[in-house]
C-alpha cells in the first residue's frame, strides 16, 4: 500500500492513498496518476487535428491523442510537467495463514524510496458530452524504489513474457473498499475477464474489464478508489503480473469498467527499473 503526501504551490497537503506491487525487494510498481498532482493545461497541449486510424492485427484500431482528444475540453493533466512527490511511504505486506487456517498478514514499513516516473507517462482528464472524465491515458507507471528491501522473504511477481488477450479472466487486486463495508487498507481480491485490448500511437497497450453478470446474479470485480497502481494477474497464471489499474470509470450505460495499463508492453521501461533496483 502506498501512501503519498504531496504539497501543492500554494501550501496545501494532498493524501494518494494507492495500491502497489513488489516485483522485486527493493521494487514496487504502481501508477503513476498516485504520485504526482494534476496541473492546468497550457496552450500546448491542445492536439493537433485527428490522423486517420490504422487497422492493422488485432490490436487495432490504433488509438491516437489527437483523436481521442477531438471535441474535449481539456481540464487537468498529469505528465511530467506535473508536481510529483520524491518519495512515498510504503506498506508492504506478506499474506499468508497460521496455523488455524486464519488469514494473517506481516507488514513492514519503508519510508525511505526514490519514485521513478515512466517517461512517456501522461493521464488527460476533459469534458465531453457534459461529463468530466479521463479521457486519454499513457505509460501510467511509476516505480518505487527501495532504500532498503522487504525484511521478509517472498517470490515478486515476474514480469508477462507474451501479450493478453481479449476474454482472458483476470484477477485483480488493490486495497480500496469500493462497494465493500471494508475499510481503506484492507486487501481485496476479485474477479473479472478482459473484454477489449487496445493499443496507443505510443506503443503502451490498455486492455479494460467492463462489468458484466456471473451466473450466481454477482458481478465481476471492478476497480475503485484506491486501488489504483494494483497489480493484475492472469487467473490461471497468477505468479506473473500482466498489467496494473489504471482508471475505474462509468460507461455511457452506467456500467462500471475498468481500465490496466499492460506490463508486456512497458517490458522495457519495467526490466531497466528492474536491474536499477538489483545494482543498488
Amino acid at each position: 500500500m502506498l501512501s503519498t503526501i504531496i504539497v501543492d504551490a500554494a501550501g496545501d497537503r494532498h493524501f494518494l492513498p494507492c495500491s502497489g506491487v513488489l516485483i522485486h525487494r527493493r521494487l514496487v510498481i504502481t501508477a503513476g496518476h498516485c504520485v504526482c498532482l494534476p496541473r492546468m493545461p497550457e496552450p500546448g497541449d491542445v492536439p493537433a487535428p485527428a490522423v486517420s486510424l490504422s487497422y492493422v492485427g488485432p490490436l487495432r484500431p490504433q488509438l491516437t491523442r489527437a483523436g481521442e482528444l477531438r471535441d474535449v475540453a481539456l481540464r487537468s493533466i498529469l505528465d511530467k510537467k506535473s508536481p510529483c512527490a520524491r518519495t512515498t511511504l510504503v506498506t508492504a505486506s506478506r499474506y499468508k495463514r497460521t496455523k488455524g487456517g486464519v488469514p494473517g498478514a506481516e507488514t513492514t514499513e519503508h519510508y525511505d524510496s526514490e519514485i521513478l516516473i515512466h517517461p512517456q507517462f501522461e493521464v488527460v482528464n476533459g469534458e465531453r458530452g457534459g461529463r468530466i472524465e479521463t479521457v486519454w491515458a499513457s505509460a501510467d507507471f511509476a516505480a518505487i524504489l527501495l532504500k532498503k528491501p522487504v525484511e521478509f522473504e517472498l517470490t515478486p511477481l515476474e514480469l508477462p513474457t507474451q501479450e493478453v488477450t481479449t476474454g482472458a479472466d483476470i484477477t485483480l487486486v488493490g486495497y480500496g473498499p469500493g462497494d465493500s463495508p471494508k475499510y481503506l487498507g484492507e486487501r481485496q481480491l476479485g474477479e473479472s475477464h478482459i473484454t477489449q485490448l487496445l493499443r496507443l500511437e505510443t506503443g503502451s497497450v490498455i486492455f479494460k474489464a467492463e462489468e458484466q453478470s456471473l451466473p450466481d446474479g454477482g458481478v465481476t470485480a471492478s476497480a475503485a478508489s484506491g486501488d489504483s497502481g494494483g497489480p493484475v494477474v492472469i487467473k490461471t497464471r497468477p505468479g506473473v503480473l500482466v498489467g496494473i489499474t489504471s482508471v475505474g470509470a462509468k460507461t455511457r450505460n452506467g456500467r462500471k469498467v475498468s481500465i490496466f495499463m499492460s506490463a508486456y508492453s512497458h517490458r522495457e521501461w519495467l526490466n531497466e527499473v528492474l536491474q536499477r533496483a538489483d545494482k543498488s
